[in-house]
């Protein structure tokens, strides 16, 4: 009866652990906030910021991918973050996240396409440090028109929900455990009553 009693009461105390993280799972998710930035702010080498930024094939002629536009330079906190580039082009495209003036290695994502068949892309990273200037860089093939309308950066809860998903497995192989060990001592207290 004691053990029973000690079952009910992990169990109680599982659930209640789960269902705090899924709360702040929840709470965080919600209060997810935009990473302020100015499109107008971005820079590039090749053309000039008219509400949004253009180029086709007349005004950058190139036969190699050029590094178009690149920003917003921001100093970010450690954690998982979208970036939603609103766009139109004629060719795929591509963009790239860096830091550090090019160095990827705390970044956890790679090169994006920027497909001619969609209008806007959303996509996540995560930063494994602390950094002092983020930077997003927008490619151009030479080959086709490209508008950029916007970009945005925010924070995400994707680490808190990995976290969550870790916490709840533990749990539940803390469970099977037990459950295990209260078969067991069954077992022997059963084969103990038949022996005697």
């Amino acid at each position: 009866m004691k053990a029973n009693k000690r079952f009910y009461f992990l169990l109680l105390f599982q659930a209640s652990v789960c269902l705090g993280l899924l709360f702040f799972t929840i709470m965080r998710y919600k209060s997810s906030r935009a990473i302020e930035t100015s499109l107008a702010e971005w820079k590039s080498d090749d053309i000039t910021f008219e509400d949004g930024w253009y180029v086709d094939e007349s005004m950058v002629r190139t036969d190699e991918t050029i590094d178009l536009l690149y920003g917003p330079y921001l100093k970010m906190d450690k954690g998982s973050y979208s970036v939603e580039i609103a766009y139109d082009c004629d060719n795929d495209q591509s963009c790239l996240m860096t830091a550090q003036e090019g160095n990827a290695a705390f970044i956890k994502s790679g090169l994006t396409r920027l497909s001619s068949r969609l209008k806007k892309i959303s996509y996540r990273f995560t930063l494994t440090e602390n950094i002092d200037n983020l930077e997003l860089i927008v490619k151009y093939n030479g080959h086709g028109a490209l508008r950029i309308h916007d970009i945005s950066i925010r924070t995400n809860s994707v680490s808190t929900r990995r976290t969550l998903t870790a916490v709840f497995f533990l749990f539940l192989f803390w469970d099977g455990c037990v459950c295990f060990q209260t078969y067991i001592r069954k077992i022997r207290i059963c084969s103990w009553h038949s022996d005697s």
